[in-house]
């Protein structure tokens, strides 16, 4: 079973109550969540998809401070939608900046504009022989690495030197 780590949908109508109670304050034109002391949140996510601006409206899950200005602007977001920033910049927060999109469509701009790299995709030609690869040349040698015929032709040598 694959778990969600996504918090639930209560934490986000949490953060959206706090801010009708005047907890917090938002202010969408410059993308900025102000907590309880009037200061705006500016804890980012760390590791592998880090650099979103977060905040923990409970104390205890960690969410994404653009849903909660998309929310708070155009109310709750659809079902298997996200919220895609424009310009790439993550913790740019703008409500101009952010758009609906479904996950498919977050991907590929992603790719268009080069926040996201397809490693395979990135090798264009041999770092040896500075052969440009085409799909007879692809080889692969273990460690997502591509090798031109050469290349591959001297590593199965070697292979078989050492068996």
């Amino acid at each position: 079973m694959i778990k969600n780590n996504r918090p639930h949908r209560s934490v986000y109508d949490l953060a959206q109550k706090r801010i009708r109670n005047g907890d917090w304050r938002v202010d969408p034109e410059r993308g900025l969540l102000f907590g309880v002391q009037g200061r705006p949140f500016a804890n980012k996510r760390q590791g592998p998809h880090g650099g979103y601006i977060v905040c923990t409206p409970d104390n205890q899950h960690t969410i994404l401070v653009h849903r909660i200005i998309w929310e708070y602007v155009n109310g709750p977001i659809t079902e298997g939608l996200v919220i895609n920033h424009l310009n790439g910049v993550k913790d740019d927060n703008r409500i101009a900046n952010l758009e609906m999109v479904t996950f498919r469509e977050n991907n590929v701009h992603a790719y268009e504009t080069g926040l996201m790299v397809n490693k395979q995709r990135a090798a264009t030609e041999c770092p040896i022989h500075g052969v440009e690869f085409g799909k007879i040349h692809q080889r692969s040698d273990g460690n997502r690495r591509f090798l031109c015929r050469e290349c591959n032709r001297l590593r199965m040598a070697r292979k078989r030197a050492n068996a």
